[in-house]
């Protein structure tokens, strides 16, 4: 059991780390290797919804629209409901960037 805790930590901690780098990346308009430190932050906790979005984010931003969609859906699977109005609309915004608005209106409705 305090090895499961001990490494549980150890994770979260890496997560967390390289959730951070991935943020700055981000900023920095430095996509791919943003990309790169989230998907490495979510090898660590796989259920991050935080990470998952950031993800999609940038997806979003290298016009990987599919990409970004399918991360944006991970992220919901692990979010409360209140939360997951506040990723709807991200994702629709996304959607609208290439101009599909229909899709856009049907998540936003669902």
């Amino acid at each position: 059991m305090g090895q499961y805790k001990a490494n549980q930590e150890m994770a979260t901690e890496k997560n967390h780390e390289c959730y951070v780098l991935g943020c700055k990346a981000y900023d920095a308009n430095e996509y791919h290797k943003a990309i790169t430190l989230f998907k490495e932050s979510l090898e660590y906790w796989p259920e991050d919804p935080q990470a998952w979005m950031a993800l999609g984010n940038c997806y979003g931003e290298i016009k990987r629209y599919k990409n970004a969609e399918n991360s944006y859906r991970q992220a919901l699977i692990y979010l409360d409901d209140q939360k997951k109005k506040t990723y709807y609309l991200i994702w629709g915004i996304v959607c609208s960037t290439k101009a599909d608005i229909p899709k856009q209106l049907g998540v936003i409705n669902s």
